[in-house]
């Protein structure tokens, strides 16, 4: 199965402290002239006038590329040509209730099923549509109905053969099951399947098929008070096998995710006490030994995994507390695994990671993280295949929240990121492209300070930075100087004003003068941060 915009987000625990530590990844030692990937300008894809929210994304196997969204209790979609724009919006539900997040994913002949769910329906339902290549709808299709309705999963495998997963109750006050419906090649929805059992509620379901058409569906239940990780398996053709517990019992797992390998090979993962964890099963085999992905010192959660063409895979995952910030570990296909890397800068409230890769093994990252202004941001780091993480880039806009990005990348290496974004007075969903290899360029984050002018009545100073470009500037938090952010426009100077912390303006009253040293970040609009310090005298007049 082709890149089905990622499997659905579950945003984790927010850590109210906030920490904004400005500066290069830690893990990557770079030359202060180091430049970025570039990413074309951000496309607005949504009309004003509505909450539109929850984007998901994919590719064909032309590079056309397709985003849905609801909007307005509609469920919308665009589509990209390959090397081309984005063509009208359509839309594909029915008045009536609220549309939910949805989830695409292509097959065959570029030919596209989507699914969504709709709530305050009486009764909720989960329904899908089928999109040509051509551009032309099918049939509107109810999958399930009921209480309590989840976002829907899908997968499908490139004969046509789809799988839909979610979890809902048969009726109000009922416990919450996950369910899934399977539909062949060609042919009608057959009877919908219950897998977990009643008693407790079931959640955070996930789905993935390999291309002979072999599926895999996880989910999280209550066991005793604690969380644990089910699985079942359905062969080709065949009948679901029995559940089995994935996570070890007496403990809390949540949060789990599904990939198969093109040979068939299945990854399993999940977070188990703040602890990613793994488990395989070889094509035609059972699950092998769990074992832990992430550093236990760091308290990781909510696992997302890709996995490329040779079997290789990619983790990526937040943190939170002291250390926060988003991790990445890669997992060759004989099982070996690489070091953990630091994929964005600490503090900010790291979350709603997803990744995917090309064909060749480059791979994407999206995340949202915190800004020194507290808005939402959505960033992104670029892995060329065998390497590592390129530093992260900004992708949406200061100034308000964004969230809920999804990545997804096609056979040529080109990227599609989506997202979310309040414009002020509703949220409207917005993208970046990414060109393959050949068609990046390079973004400058070449800046340098001019003049600096100091009031001597406040003892401030107001320094002068020069910048190449649209992007943000960033006066790191100092044990002297207080933090300070501010938006380039464009090519220019940009004025930030140095104020002192309480040692320093003890010194400044007592003395008239201070050195301060104020450390400054400008981050291009698509490129990489570049980080450079000035020192500076802060004079103030002291009362006669």
């Amino acid at each position: 199965m082709r890149a089905a915009g990622g499997p659905r987000a579950h945003r984790p625990r927010r850590v109210p402290a906030r920490v904004f530590l400005i500066g290069l990844l830690a893990a990557l030692a770079l030359p202060a002239s180091a430049q970025g990937q570039a990413w074309q300008p951000v496309q607005t894809l949504s009309a004003a006038g509505a909450q539109a929210l929850e984007p998901q994304v994919a590719f064909d196997s032309q590079g056309g590329a397709l985003a849905i969204w609801h909007r307005s209790g509609f469920v919308e979609t665009r589509f990209r040509t390959a090397g081309g724009g984005f063509g009208p919006v359509q839309t594909l539900s029915l008045p009536g209730g609220n549309a939910l997040r949805g989830q695409v994913a292509f097959y065959g002949a570029d030919n596209a099923l989507t699914v969504w769910g709709r709530n305050l329906a009486a009764p909720d339902f989960v329904q899908a549509r089928s999109r040509s290549a051509a551009g032309s709808l099918g049939t509107l299709q109810t999958v399930a109905t009921g209480d309590a309705l989840t976002d829907p999963g899908v997968a499908v495998d490139p004969a046509g053969n789809a799988l839909v997963v979610w979890s809902r109750a048969l009726n109000p006050g009922d416990d919450l099951r996950v369910e899934t419906r399977f539909r062949p090649a060609g042919g009608a929805f057959q009877a919908i399947q219950i897998h977990s059992s009643p008693g407790v509620n079931a959640s955070r379901e996930q789905v993935a098929m390999d291309p002979a058409g072999n599926a895999l569906v996880v989910w999280q239940r209550p066991t005793f008070g604690d969380n644990r990780v089910q699985a079942r398996f359905r062969p080709a053709g065949g009948a679901f096998g029995a559940t089995q517990n994935l996570s070890v019992a007496n403990a809390h797992a949540e949060g789990p995710q599904v990939a198969f390998d093109p040979a068939g090979n299945a990854l399993a993962t999940w977070s188990l006490e703040f602890v990613v964890q793994e488990r395989f099963r070889p094509v035609g085999g059972n699950f092998g030994l769990t074992r832990d992905i992430s550093a236990a010192a760091e308290n990781a959660s909510a696992p997302q995994i890709a996995v490329d063409q040779a079997g290789n895979t990619l983790f990526v995952w937040p943190t939170f507390g002291a250390t926060e910030r988003v991790q990445a570990r890669f997992r060759s296909a004989g099982g070996g695994l690489g070091q953990i890397q630091n994929i964005s800068a600490q503090g900010g409230n790291p979350d709603e990671q997803q990744v995917t890769f090309d064909p060749a093994g480059n791979a994407v990252a999206v995340w949202v993280r915190d800004d020194a202004a507290g808005n939402h941001r959505v960033q992104a780091a670029f892995r060329p295949a065998g390497g590592i993480f390129e530093p992260a880039q900004t992708l949406s806009a200061a100034g308000q929240d964004a969230g809920a990005p999804q990545v997804a990348m096609d056979a040529a290496g080109n990227a599609l990121a989506v997202w979310h974004r309040f414009d002020g007075n509703h949220d409207r969903i917005q993208a970046r492209f990414l060109p393959t290899e050949g068609g990046r360029g390079l973004i400058s984050n070449d800046f340098s300070f001019g003049k600096v002018k100091k009031n001597k009545k406040r003892g401030t100073a107001k320094l002068t930075v020069i910048v190449p470009g649209p992007g943000d500037l960033d006066l790191a938090k100092t044990k002297k100087v207080k933090p300070r952010s501010k938006d380039a426009g464009g090519v220019g100077k940009v004025k930030l004003r140095v104020k002192p912390k309480r040692k320093a303006k003890k010194r400044l009253k007592r003395r008239g003068r201070a050195k301060v040293r104020a450390r400054v970040t400008y981050t291009p609009e698509g490129g990489n941060s570049k980080t450079m310090t000035k020192k500076l005298k802060l004079k103030q007049r002291r009362p006669r």
